[in-house]
């Protein structure tokens, strides 16, 4: 369900203005027809301002008083003559006038006109004389999507639905040909009836400061009801009358665009029912249409969706041989401990992969891929849209290399593979090694270790110098570097950024290789992190002074020590994914001792009880649940909102004392 606030704008002149718009019934105005308008009147805060005014033609003067009857909403009707142009003057509520232009008149077509009585729905089709249809005319009912009925329709040929038949909520009618093509539209609301099958009962008629108050609640019928049941007390936490609720968001609210103001005033039953469907019977016709467009929805054309249709929890990946191509018949393997899931994933011809499975949060996931011969020779990757993996502090799950043309140039093809000796490469913490001829290796003179960057620098930490600071990672050094600053982006990945003024991303060089550029997309500090600071020769940074633009640190590790840290294998794939958030119960205190009832400490709660899943199943007698009174006395209000099986909303409130 969807929670939205709506406040009111403080009026900042003394004048008085509004958006004014006239619908008339159908869509359209037809010469000769007596048409229905319906008007709307919104002021400058958003919300509905009454107004009244007169209906103008410019050849024959004035045609017909108006006025607003409910939050700037109001109808009135009159004959339209062809050739006319009409507009009104409003007054506003200030005294002041506005002029608004009428939609113009059309000379030939047809509308779709429908009147709700308390058992049938009545609509015709009224029609300009000069109207013919080339095909034939259908009127097309529907309700959430749900096709309804279909009937046959003709210039003022007359119709009816038993409001028995149709489900409660918005009914749409569309006039239609055989083609597809939509001549005018028409929404109806059929109210629920009031139903008294869900029942709230407490042991006692007075209940005192913290004080067991025992619920029974019962639901009658062969349906089963998933609801919630909420406690709030009602001074502390006072509810908002005509507020949004489950049963007029279902019905009403979510099938229209923008904001229905106070949704629950159409439902309230203190209001004379014929007034309430009036009312709603003009909200609809102002508010317009969101879900369905029904003209493209006959002509077959549909929204694109850029993502699939998530029906559950999935993670997807492919998997590729050994030249990054897809793999012939690989197996896949899943294993999750904590669900005690051990199962082998299906595998598509493209060497694609989903796994449908719920798992809350923190659980652990291990793929192992294997060739259709049971080899470790492939590659296994997971979607970045489906599985978002967490920051492994001891290695990066990919490296990724934006520029493989010099790894084009250095590994051989798939056909000069086939010649190489399968002694010749082999697997090595996750890397593909190639064995390669005997060379001669030169020692680098150390004076010349540091190149240039020796005389630029603004610091220098030799490995003792590291040691004498106690400094523990890399990470925390970079935090002490003036300008340098480490932030989180979009992706939850953090960078290292130079001036909280310009936020220019810093280079970090390890041994003269630049890995912002080679580990484009990862967490650099993270990355960072890996390196154990024993392994660490020289640290240190260059920055521009005078325009504070560039920032380079620079990472010199000791001989023998490499950057890429512990271990991976391209097969196997251990992850921990973001799942469900597991659900916490509600806590309230127990007063069921004397010490806990003499507590001095007061207590003031607005909301005593909540529970989000209480299933009501046929043949139970009832569900009892309890909880404690606060010290404010109450009144108390009860909540109960669900859903049946059959997609029934239900609602139910009582205030006890």
């Amino acid at each position: 369900m969807e929670y939205q606030t709506f406040f009111r704008v403080p009026q900042l002149t003394d004048t008085v203005d509004a958006d004014v718009q006239f619908f008339p019934e159908g869509g359209y105005l037809l010469a000769g027809i007596r048409s229905q308008i319906n008007l709307k009147a919104v002021g400058t805060d958003g919300f509905g301002i009454d107004i009244y005014g007169c209906i103008y033609g410019k050849t024959t003067g004035m045609v017909t008083p108006f006025a607003s009857s409910h939050r700037g909403m109001g109808r009135f009707t009159f004959e339209v003559k062809e050739g006319e142009e009409y507009y009104a003057m409003v007054k506003m509520p200030d005294g002041t006038e506005k002029k608004v232009e009428l939609p113009q008149v059309k000379t030939t077509g047809i509308i779709l006109h429908a009147e709700v009585s308390d058992s049938v729905i009545r609509y015709s089709c009224p029609a300009t004389p000069e109207f013919h249809a080339e095909k034939k005319l259908y009127v097309l009912v529907h309700c959430r999507g749900k096709l309804i009925a279909i009937n046959r329709a003709g210039p003022f040929r007359n119709g009816i639905l038993p409001v028995k038949e149709l489900p409660p909520g918005i009914v749409q009618g569309v006039l239609i040909d055989e083609d597809g093509k939509i001549y005018s539209s028409r929404m109806s609301f059929i109210f629920p009836e009031e139903k008294q099958n869900l029942t709230i009962q407490t042991g006692k008629q007075k209940h005192h400061k913290r004080d067991c108050v025992l619920l029974s609640v019962s639901f009658i019928g062969k349906d089963t009801l998933s609801c919630s049941v909420a406690v709030t007390d009602s001074l502390l936490a006072p509810e908002k009358r005509w507020d949004k609720n489950i049963v007029n968001y279902f019905l009403l609210s979510s099938d229209l665009k923008g904001q229905v103001e106070t949704p629950g005033w159409y439902f309230d039953r203190t209001i004379p029912f014929p007034y309430r469907k009036r009312m709603m019977d003009i909200m609809l016709a102002t508010q317009g249409w969101q879900r369905f467009d029904v003209e493209k929805a006959t002509q077959g054309i549909g929204k694109p969706m850029p993502f699939f249709l998530e029906l559950s929890q999935a993670i997807s990946g492919v998997i590729r041989n050994y030249w990054g191509k897809k793999a012939k018949n690989p197996k896949l393997f899943a294993i999750a401990p904590q669900l005690n899931l051990l199962k082998q994933v299906e595998v598509d011809s493209n060497s694609r992969f989903l796994l449908n499975v719920q798992f809350p949060e923190k659980t652990t996931f291990i793929f192992q891929a294997l060739t259709a011969k049971n080899s470790k020779w492939v590659e296994l990757f997971i979607d970045n849209d489906s599985l978002r993996p967490p920051q492994n502090p001891l290695f990066p799950e990919k490296i990724i290399l934006t520029d493989t043309s010099q790894e084009k140039k250095s590994f051989p093809t798939e056909q000069e593979f086939s010649k190489v000796p399968t002694t010749g490469v082999y697997y090595n913490e996750g890397r593909k090694i190639y064995m390669l001829r005997e060379a001669e290796v030169v020692r680098r003179n150390d004076s010349t270790y540091l190149g240039n960057f020796e005389h630029i620098a603004e610091q220098i930490l030799e490995a003792r110098d590291i040691r004498e600071e106690n400094i523990h990672s890399l990470e925390e050094w970079i935090r002490k570097i003036p300008g340098a600053w480490i932030k989180k982006d979009s992706a939850a990945r953090h960078r290292i950024l130079y001036t909280r003024l310009q936020k220019i991303p810093a280079s970090v060089f390890v041994n003269d290789l630049d890995i912002t550029k080679v580990f484009a997309g990862e967490d650099i500090p993270n990355l960072l992190n890996t390196i154990p600071i024993e392994n660490i020769e020289r640290i240190g940074y260059v920055k521009d002074r005078l325009q504070a633009t560039t920032l380079d640190i620079y990472i010199y590790l000791k001989p023998g020590c490499s950057f890429y840290p512990g271990s991976c294998r391209l097969d196997f794939i251990q992850c921990t994914p973001l799942g469900y958030h597991t659900p916490v119960e509600f806590y309230h205190p127990k007063y069921e001792i004397a010490e806990e009832r003499d507590n001095p400490e007061r207590d003031e709660r607005s909301t005593l009880y909540w529970n989000p899943a209480v299933r009501l199943i046929p043949g139970d007698r009832e569900k009892e649940l309890y909880f404690y009174t606060s010290d404010t006395g109450g009144p108390y209000r009860i909540v109960i909102e669900g859903m049946t099986n059959r997609g029934e909303a239900v609602r139910k409130v009582k205030i006890i004392r």
